[in-house]
């Protein structure tokens, strides 16, 4: 799994920077994400893409005639996926470009988990305290889990900040069984 990610975020910069310079991101990025769709919705085409013994121009040429407006540096980097038998790797990919989109745009995304729904205002006053925190601009994308009883859970990349019950609570926990122990 980790090896798949190291290899995933690999093909994904170099099909970055191969847009980058292009001055193509955008683009690429979008092309990325809509054969991933593609892929999902089109029984036919996945099988196809991965039958063993058709070349790889025939599933390049497969998935390129339902991409009609597909960037070149797309075209290419399909093919690199293809011959090296990494097309399972094309979501990760997409999701890889996503993010070095917005950091390469200033932007961080942001999961922001909270016991009840959060209010607009909320939502903003979150984005913008987390925007001065990073000195980028934040986006939130707003999630309700109960479990959390109150209080918020917010994660950016691999970073967490628990600032729920739930977590209170179970961090109050594992100390009084530290101390318990010693």
């Amino acid at each position: 799994m980790a090896k798949d990610l190291t290899a995933a975020r690999c093909y994904a910069r170099a099909y970055f920077q191969a847009a980058s310079a292009e001055k193509n991101e955008e683009k690429a990025c979008r092309d990325m994400g809509q054969f991933v769709r593609l892929v999902d919705k089109d029984e036919k085409l996945a099988r196809t893409l991965d039958h063993p013994f058709l070349p790889a121009a025939e599933k390049k040429k497969a998935v390129l005639s339902k991409m009609k407006s597909a960037s070149p540096v797309f075209g290419r980097f399909l093919e690199l996926l293809i011959v090296k038998k990494r097309v399972s790797f094309a979501a990760r990919v997409a999701e890889l470009l996503e993010e070095m989109l917005d950091e390469a745009r200033g932007v961080q995304r942001m999961r922001v988990k909270s016991a009840a729904p959060l209010a607009a205002e909320q939502a903003a006053a979150l984005e913008k305290e987390f925007g001065k925190l990073w000195n980028k601009q934040a986006k939130a994308e707003l999630f309700v889990d109960e479990s959390l009883v109150a209080g918020l859970l917010v994660q950016a990349g691999d970073r967490v900040w628990d600032a729920s019950l739930k977590g209170r609570l179970e961090r109050l926990r594992e100390r009084m069984l530290q101390s318990a122990r010693n």
